[in-house]
């Protein structure tokens, strides 16, 4: 084998094994890096293999088209027969058809035109429920005309990139037309959270005696997730260093085996220091750590209704996305809010923190980090360095 600018050269007449010699001698490969195959052919004399290799090697290198019209109605007649050919499933080829000879009555059926790539993003990004050209036949086609998922609008473009690379294989085109389209994504709906006037009605003084007013303190002025507000203990509560640490305990295993230190806001720390013990759980009673998932977030949605708050389709996590945006929104440096929650990437700190805007002008006058929700807090309750201080 000899190479030359990049073209592979094969001598199939120095095999001896073969005891007969093929008609032609030479036998040329190239790569092509769309279609991510080599592509081949054997000829007679080596200038003539030397010529189309370099030829083929200029088209996929510069990305040069001079191949013949492509048709994609054409191409996906072809690109069809063959599957069909192959035993594919008949659905998945019957959708590939019929996706084709929508876009192709779009505008698109040209594949050298020059904006194919515009026409099938477009054609993507408005079709509906009734996508499907033939109104007739109604086994392929919803009756209604509803805008269709990205997952669904993903599936298509796959369908129609399939036939792109398809048609590179066979020569009719040297690149992928549609390789400049970015694939749909649907916008993450914000995460439900408390308004200042429903956290102010379920902290009020009115509630302390509810069994479920300190597990709702707990969560939404510490940010802990409901395991871990559960299993908190009084020896890893410092109130002289305003700091409280979410621990490893035999009893629960924190998520990823991380431990963190959050500070001790100034308002839980009046509701716990006259009920502070020397060691145990903070919230009394095992029957709370021996509810489910399913159990405790109805108690939590009992809790808000008995506080005249719409529950909707809040659960307690909720209440640690609520700390989050109100620790942004108060000032607080995303970094700091991210070591706090025990983030290890700040984009998942971001995306919590998405409804803070709400709280812009409800917290204007509130020190940086410090709630406000339930009384005045003192000048001297500012927060402090965050890990300074870890129980043993």
């Amino acid at each position: 084998m000899s190479k030359q600018r990049g073209v592979a050269i094969y001598d199939r007449w120095s095999d001896e094994a073969t005891g007969t010699r093929p008609a032609k001698r030479w036998y040329v490969r190239v790569w092509d890096s769309t279609s991510r195959r080599y592509q081949g052919q054997s000829f007679a004399e080596r200038a003539e293999g030397v010529a189309w290799g370099e030829e083929k090697r200029a088209q996929f290198v510069l990305r040069l088209d001079n191949a013949a019209p492509a048709s994609l109605t054409a191409l996906a007649e072809q690109y069809v027969r063959e599957l069909r050919a192959r035993g594919r499933n008949a659905g998945y080829v019957d959708e590939i058809e019929r996706v084709c000879q929508a876009v192709a009555l779009a505008g698109a059926d040209d594949l050298k035109g020059a904006n194919v790539a515009g026409v099938v993003r477009e054609w993507l990004s408005n079709i509906a429920g009734n996508w499907y050209p033939d109104a007739a036949d109604n086994k392929f086609r919803r009756r209604t005309c509803l805008v269709l998922s990205p997952i669904t609008k993903n599936r298509f473009l796959q369908h129609l990139r399939s036939l792109m690379r398809y048609a590179v294989v066979v020569g009719a085109l040297t690149k992928d037309p549609l390789a400049g389209i970015r694939r749909f994504t649907e916008d993450k709906p914000l995460k439900p959270i408390f308004t200042l006037d429903e956290l102010r009605a379920l902290l009020d003084r009115s509630r302390e005696g509810d069994a479920y007013y300190l597990i709702f303190a707990v969560l939404i002025y510490s940010g802990c997730r409901m395991g871990e507000a559960l299993h908190l203990r009084w020896e890893n509560i410092d109130f002289t260093g305003k700091r409280l640490a979410v621990k490893l305990s035999d009893a629960y295993a924190l998520k990823r085996g991380k431990e963190r230190t959050v500070f001790l806001q100034p308002e839980l720390s009046v509701i716990l220091e006259p009920m502070k013990q020397p060691s145990g759980y903070v919230i009394a009673g095992d029957i709370w750590r021996k509810r489910n998932r399913k159990h405790l977030g109805v108690s939590f949605k009992a809790y808000l209704k008995r506080c005249g708050v719409k529950p909707g389709d809040r659960s307690p996590h909720s209440a640690r996305h609520t700390w989050v945006s109100l620790l942004l929104a108060s000032g607080e440096n995303v970094f700091f809010v991210a070591g706090e929650a025990g983030h290890e990437a700040l984009i998942t700190t971001q995306g919590y923190a998405r409804g803070q805007g709400a709280y812009r002008d409800g917290v204007i006058d509130w020190k940086r980090g410090v709630f406000q929700l339930r009384n005045v807090a003192k000048e001297d309750d500012v927060p402090v360095a965050h890990g300074a201080w870890l129980a043993d």
